[in-house]
């Protein structure tokens, strides 16, 4: 028979014929059922993408700005003329005299 001290520490412990988690497995297993999202929500419906932050914005009546896309991604302004180009290639965008971007 082993001694206890030869156990790892996450070993199930044999005690009066039941079988008892490990004070650490008991806490980690109630750690991960704290965090874990619920069933009915999933991680994709609580997270919003940039691109879609970008579409919202050129969705507007008056569109958006360069700037505007820059203040709300965080993007450089290069990086905004890029995501156009390429989102443009998918879906029609104008620009007009002022700079404004729209979806159209």
């Amino acid at each position: 028979m082993a001694s206890f001290g030869t156990l790892p520490p996450d070993a199930w412990l044999h005690h009066a014929g039941l079988w008892i988690e490990s004070i650490s497995q008991r806490l980690r297993r109630q750690q991960s059922a704290r965090f874990a999202l619920p069933k009915k929500q999933t991680a994709k419906a609580a997270h919003t993408s940039k691109k879609d932050a970008v579409m919202a914005l050129l969705r507007r009546a008056d569109g958006a700005t360069a700037p505007e896309i820059v203040e709300a991604t965080g993007w450089q302004r290069h990086s905004v003329r890029g995501f156009l180009s390429i989102l443009g290639k998918t879906v029609k965008i104008a620009r007009d005299a002022e700079g404004r971007y729209r979806v159209d």
